[in-house]
């Protein structure tokens, strides 16, 4: 069994690239699938340059969860408002719009210290400048966002050395609702009850056929998994059953 467990550098091997545009699949594999899937890839792919990432995510919605809501119902268009660290880097965050038009998945951010973004939050403007931060500022002024939930797991990333193709496994998936600051990166409860991975395969021009090839050999097949979408759905049932 492999588990993502070995320490990362503070503030190491982060992707500060602002614009992202690819198609994305997901997957739900059990502890055996992975084994599996992870051991064809190793032989197919190198390790990406991101190896081994902690990934800390606050989302912003409004006070009724109207981006989720909407997301869950959309079949062509939705996204997401999100802050976003890596490997415990609190003074790199990302402010990020992340979209899906049809089947595409568009991603916009921009990179605040942790210093500006509590100034952000507490009502001064910052990078005015900035396109992606104009078009962010938009949104959270005119739907009167805020943080409401907080999601962590852990990463593998391989690439392929002859295409875009880049595929990732991420596991421990936990959240909280409480205490939502991204520098408190503990308190969390786990959403799986056993180990389960999301496998993403991402590329802007689709998938190799001998991935393809491979995938249906082994039964293993897309399955929609908003991480953010499958957490609020589980408390919001959770609350029903306790109200």
């Amino acid at each position: 069994m492999l588990y993502v467990t070995r320490a990362v550098k503070k503030g190491a091997g982060v992707n500060t690239k602002k614009y992202f545009v690819r198609k994305e699949r997901k997957y739900l594999l059990n502890n055996q699938q992975f084994v599996v899937m992870h051991d064809f890839i190793t032989k197919k792919m190198d390790k990406d340059e991101y190896f081994v990432s902690h990934i800390y995510t606050l989302y912003f919605d409004t006070e009724d969860y109207d981006l989720v809501n909407a997301s869950l119902m959309a079949d062509d268009y939705k996204y997401k408002v999100r802050l976003r660290s890596y490997n415990d880097g609190a003074d790199r965050l990302f402010f990020e719009i992340k979209s899906k038009l049809n089947g595409v998945t568009y991603k916009r951010r921009v990179q605040l210290t942790n210093d500006e973004l509590q100034r952000y939050l507490g009502g001064e403007a910052i990078q005015p400048s900035d396109q992606v931060m104009k078009e962010i500022d938009h949104l959270y002024q005119k739907l009167d966002l805020s943080p409401k939930i907080f999601i962590a797991y852990d990463r593998l990333a391989y690439r392929d050395p002859n295409s875009d193709l880049r595929i990732t496994f991420d596991t421990n998936l936990r959240s909280r609702n409480q205490d939502l600051d991204i520098t408190n990166t503990d308190d969390c409860q786990q959403f799986f009850d056993d180990q389960t991975f999301i496998m993403e395969v991402k590329s802007k021009d689709g998938m190799s056929l001998w991935l393809t090839s491979f995938l249906t050999a082994s039964q293993i097949f897309p399955n929609s998994f908003s991480k953010y979408g499958k957490i609020y759905t589980r408390n919001q049932q959770r609350s029903l059953s306790h109200a």
